[in-house]
C-alpha cells in the first residue's frame, strides 16, 4: 500500500509520468518517443493497446 500511495502521489505531483516514451502501438505506430509523455489527449483517447500486449480489449 505505501508503494502505491508513493506512486499516487508522484503522479499527482508530476514527477512520475505513467506514460513516459517510447510508447509504442501494437500495430507498431510510436506515439511518444524515449524522453516524452503521452498528451492528456492520448490517453484520455485509448482505444489501443501497447505492442507485446496481446488480451483483447473489451468490447
Amino acid at each position: 500500500m505505501d508503494k502505491i500511495k508513493a506512486a499516487e502521489a508522484a503522479m499527482a505531483d508530476g514527477s512520475l509520468a505513467p506514460f513516459a516514451g517510447p510508447v509504442v502501438k501494437d500495430d507498431g505506430t510510436e506515439l511518444a518517443a524515449a524522453g516524452t509523455n503521452l498528451t492528456d489527449e492520448q490517453i484520455w483517447s485509448m482505444d489501443w493497446q501497447v505492442q507485446g500486449i496481446v488480451t483483447p480489449l473489451p468490447k
